[in-house]
């Protein structure tokens, strides 16, 4: 959270089964303070969270808060299907997520494989089969998100499908290259530790410390007992192991933009990217 909320603010949290004790201690005193209400979103069946303690799960075994489920699926809605071989696609796709819902797993595979949802493939030959996918979704003017599983698979990926997009003249044959930071999701326990820096990595200040305001950037220079050193423009900032969350541990990494257009770079949460306006080509 950066900053402070209005006086009596609602403070909505999604994908809270992914906050850790300590974070939520400190976002419940937080709202505490204002006299603001916090509803917390998600789902302890999916992802706990990275560091100790799990506490939407504490939360919804001890507290004595009686939770509100959602249970109508209304993602899937066969109504907004553009054709009758489509509608019947969305209502199986249903059907199976229905069943993975209820806890049905193998009833919900087998109705994604009779669809097609489902496709198996060697290692060797995924990353160009899911780019041809991805473009065939493209030339029907489809909405399509891309989830791989790490960073350097969604790079592969990346470069397949900006390569196809090319083919199709979406995307100009010449590409400006453009510094941006890649965040590194490190632990308050990890960024007190150097091995974890990797070489050229930054450090984004998220909220401001003491000798150096939000947005600032600088380089570890050493660990101490009870937090950091860390060099900014020149100067060595303290920041203490309790503040460990107001900064963000970074890579740089470059990346492809099309030609002719003008790149602009904006801070979005806790670390930066770079995006481009729309051209006739992009």
């Amino acid at each position: 959270m950066r900053g402070d909320p209005a006086p009596h603010s609602l403070v909505v949290v999604d994908e809270a089964g992914q906050i850790g004790g300590k974070q939520m201690h400190d976002l419940l005193r937080v709202v505490r303070t204002i006299g603001g209400r916090l509803i917390l979103s998600g789902d302890t069946r999916q992802h706990g969270p990275v560091e100790a303690c799990d506490a939407l799960v504490a939360i919804e075994r001890y507290s004595g808060i009686q939770p509100v489920g959602l249970h109508t699926i209304r993602r899937q809605d066969p109504r907004l299907a553009k054709s009758n071989a489509e509608r019947r696609r969305i209502a199986a796709y249903r059907d199976a997520v229905a069943a993975a819902a209820a806890g049905k797993l193998g009833e919900s595979f087998q109705l994604l494989e009779r669809i097609g949802a489902v496709i198996s493939c060697g290692l060797g030959g995924q990353v160009e089969r899911l780019a041809k996918e991805y473009l065939r979704l493209v030339d029907e003017s489809a909405s399509t998100v891309v989830v791989s599983q790490t960073w350097a698979e969604v790079r592969r990926v990346n470069e397949q499908v900006r390569a196809g997009l090319k083919e199709r003249g979406v995307l100009g044959q010449e590409d400006r290259i453009v510094q941006a930071l890649d965040k590194l999701d490190l632990t308050n326990a990890q960024k007190r530790d150097a091995r974890f820096y990797p070489a050229g990595s930054v450090v984004v200040f998220n909220r401001g410390v003491r000798g150096a305001a939000a947005g600032a950037t600088g380089e570890l220079f050493g660990v101490l007992k009870n937090g950091l050193l860390i060099e900014v423009a020149g100067r060595l900032v303290n920041v203490l192991s309790k503040r460990l969350d107001h900064l963000t541990v970074c890579k740089p990494l470059r990346c492809h933009w099309p030609p002719a257009t003008d790149c602009i770079s904006k801070r979005t949460g806790d670390w930066l990217t770079a995006s481009a306006p729309p051209t006739e080509n992009s």
